[in-house]
């Protein structure tokens, strides 16, 4: 349904854009937080990874001047440490992984990777954040919560939803890779 749309296309989309704007380096795990697409049997299956991650950072709220009170979106990152590791427990093998591949060559638990930090947005920079409120990422519909500067009601919807076609069509182009048992099962059902 639409929960599912937001979570795997809107939400993971606008994340890697932001990730692209700031040089970051993207991992997607999806765990228990959403009981809509999570299914315990399948995704908590496994011992899981643990990573440790040099440094970890969050993104700076910028708030539009004279802006709708929601309209707060994620900045560049703030570190607030570099020297101090992190360790993380991400449990079973998450939902992305099961479907999709990676989108970046970014292996959580890796030694490769415990020089890398680790940034964090919160829920309000992604809901309504990126979700609503930059201009850089994928629209799907005009969301009543956004104010008439965002939404532009008077521009035809198909005018209007063009930009964010454009930008999540390029950026599933760039990231969204189904595993191969996926693309098989759509074979198969779809032959010709």
């Amino acid at each position: 349904g639409g929960a599912a749309g937001t979570i795997f296309f809107q939400f993971v989309i606008g994340q890697l854009i932001y990730a692209e704007l700031y040089q970051l380096m993207p991992f997607i795990y999806f765990d228990n937080v959403s009981n809509v697409i999570y299914d315990p049997l399948v995704h908590g299956q496994g011992r899981g990874v643990d990573a440790k991650f040099k440094g970890v950072g969050s993104a700076v709220d910028i708030v539009r001047p004279n802006g709708h009170w929601r309209d707060r979106v994620p900045g560049p990152p703030q570190f607030t440490s570099t020297s101090i590791y992190q360790h993380y427990h991400f449990e079973g093998t998450g939902v992305w992984d099961q479907y999709f591949q990676p989108v970046s060559e970014y292996v959580p638990g890796d030694l490769s990777c415990q020089e890398k930090p680790y940034v964090t947005l919160t829920l309000k920079q992604i809901t309504p954040g990126i979700h609503g409120f930059v201009s850089w990422a994928p629209r799907c519909w005009r969301y009543h919560y956004l104010p008439d500067y965002i939404t532009k009601p008077h521009i035809p919807l198909h005018e209007w939803l063009r930009p964010s076609q454009l930008l999540g069509n390029a950026a599933v182009d760039r990231y969204i890779r189904f595993q191969p048992h996926i693309t098989q099962a759509a074979a198969r059902a779809n032959p010709h």
